[in-house]
């Protein structure tokens, strides 16, 4: 009896130490953060200035002025304006303005249109692509896409009809439950192109039922979605022909870096960042009032700090970039501009060295273009060989490699016309070796194959032995207009790091980094 007892006063003991162990253990491990001080608010300052820049009504009218600049997204003319207005907006503050030229790559669409039977736009009725499926943007053929406009309901989509020969209009007040605004399921009953419409206005659409492989997939297919104005429904039952580009582009942009100096050089500094683009599922109508009121607030308390910039105890950076949609790139890319420098004399090495690189870069491409545009260069091939001797090795490089890169390209242009006319051959029938459809084919094939042939020849082969694809795909022309666009690269990055070297002085001067409190404003 007395055994027992004392081996069951030696397990409560072993157990109640074991658990004061864990205890300890997980208090340790995961022991509270400490609570951030708690910053005294300075008040000894009149504030009659600050509260008539940040009032509701003054936030509000910058509002309305840059909802006024119209569509927001990366490439539109609205984000042009809105940097127009937010360059005089800053100047006249008084910010020492710094302007990073960028360049992000965004969808943009060179046309849009919907037309009737006898050709001509349909009344009333504006169309706008969806955002692409994942890398693939909706773009139709030259001839465009035709059929029925077809109000889809579930009584429509079970019935037993033909559908091949339609385009879906939804209607986003009453969607069929079964389909939803799920441009896949109706791909699959054989639509050929899918236009979300709500009667009241895109304003009463529920744009979020829209995403997660709604009316934009992560497959990268080609298929044609757009959103129209409310006329669409006047024209049920009529046949139309789309016509749709969307295409991705670097597109020119800029980052804003304003500076309020302090006479005194401060070991801290307040940043006020925000985002001057709009999000949208239609990159053509991106109005953004949500975000424009984060603009709008910003811009407003930089009129305020402005009145009290004399006072200042430490430096006021003002950030504005345009990356909301496109994942950020442009504020990754200041960052990327400035490299992983940990003081400010690291930076600027940092810039020095890119200079030099891309003076280095520049330099080739300049002997590679007067190389290629040599009178006779791309049709005598002993022109060509002497050209070519004159370049350093990695001149000769550089040339292969972007004669490479043009051949691929007129390869993947001449891969289109093959897949067509396959796809013809094959809705006719698939058999009749005879048909146009497969003379067409092979006809294609056959260039692209001459294509694909001579794309692995170096140059002064391509030019003795390869002259007719040469002149039938335009390469000579596509060769100089490459080295072209290099050089314009070369140009405008070097802008682009000469803007940051630009920086303010007291920026590069400290001694010791600087530590910032960051106010981002989404």
């Amino acid at each position: 009896m007395r055994t027992s007892i004392a081996r069951q006063t030696i397990a409560a003991v072993v157990f109640l130490a074991l658990l004061a162990g864990a205890g300890y253990w997980f208090l340790a491990v995961f022991a509270p953060r400490p609570l951030p001080e708690r910053l005294n608010v300075f008040r000894g300052y009149r504030p009659d200035a600050m509260a008539a820049a940040v009032s509701p009504e003054a936030v509000r009218a910058e509002q309305e002025a840059i909802l006024a600049c119209g569509s927001r997204f990366l490439g539109q003319p609205g984000l042009e304006r809105t940097a127009e207005h937010l360059r005089q907006a800053y100047q006249a503050a008084g910010l020492e303005l710094i302007e990073y030229p960028q360049r992000t790559a965004a969808p943009v669409t060179s046309r849009r249109e919907i037309l009737g039977a006898d050709g001509q736009a349909l009344p009333g009725v504006e169309v706008y692509p969806f955002m692409p499926n994942h890398f693939q943007p909706a773009v139709t053929p030259p001839e465009g896409v035709s059929g029925r406009l077809v109000l889809v309901s579930d009584e429509v989509l079970t019935a037993d009809r033909r559908l091949d020969d339609a385009i879906a209009v939804i209607d986003a007040a009453h969607p069929p439950k079964a389909y939803g605004m799920s441009w896949i399921k109706y791909a699959q009953l054989g639509f050929r192109a899918v236009i979300l419409t709500h009667p009241e206005g895109f304003e009463q659409i529920q744009w979020r039922h829209t995403t997660g492989n709604a009316m934009v997939a992560s497959n990268p297919v080609n298929y044609v979605r757009l959103a129209a104005t409310p006329g669409i429904l006047d024209h049920l039952g009529e046949t139309v022909t789309v016509h749709v580009r969307m295409d991705w582009r670097n597109t020119d942009n800029t980052t804003f870096v304003g500076h309020f100096p302090v006479e005194r050089p401060a070991r801290e500094a307040l940043i006020v960042a925000s985002c001057y683009d709009a999000c949208s599922m239609l990159p053509d109508l991106a109005p953004g009032v949500l975000s424009a009121a984060s603009l709008a607030t910003q811009v407003s308390l930089v009129k305020g700090l402005s009145a009290y910039r004399d006072t200042f105890k430490r430096d006021v950076f003002v950030v504005s970039y345009p990356s909301q949609m496109m994942a950020q790139l442009p504020a990754n890319g200041l960052v990327a501009l400035l490299g992983p420098a940990l003081t400010p004399q690291e930076g600027r090495l940092s810039l020095e060295e890119q200079d030099r690189d891309n003076r280095r870069q520049a330099a080739l491409v300049d002997a590679c273009l007067t190389c290629v545009s040599t009178p006779g260069f791309f049709t005598k091939v002993e022109i060509a060989r002497q050209a070519t001797a004159g370049l350093s090795d990695a001149a000769r490089s550089l040339l292969d490699e972007q004669v490479r890169h043009v051949m691929n390209g007129a390869v993947f242009d001449c891969a289109e016309e093959p897949l067509r006319h396959r796809l013809a051959f094959l809705k006719a029938g698939g058999s009749d070796l005879d048909s146009p459809e497969f003379l067409a084919f092979t006809a294609s094939k056959r260039v692209y194959d001459e294509v694909t042939t001579a794309s692995g020849f170096p140059v002064e082969k391509l030019v003795a032995e390869r002259q007719p694809v040469l002149v039938a795909h335009d390469l000579p022309a596509r060769c100089v207009g490459r080295f072209r666009r290099l050089q314009e690269h070369h140009q405008w990055r070097a802008a682009q790091i000469a803007s940051a070297c630009s920086a303010p002085t007291s920026a590069w001067s400290s001694s010791t980094p600087c530590s910032v409190r960051p106010i981002r404003r989404r």
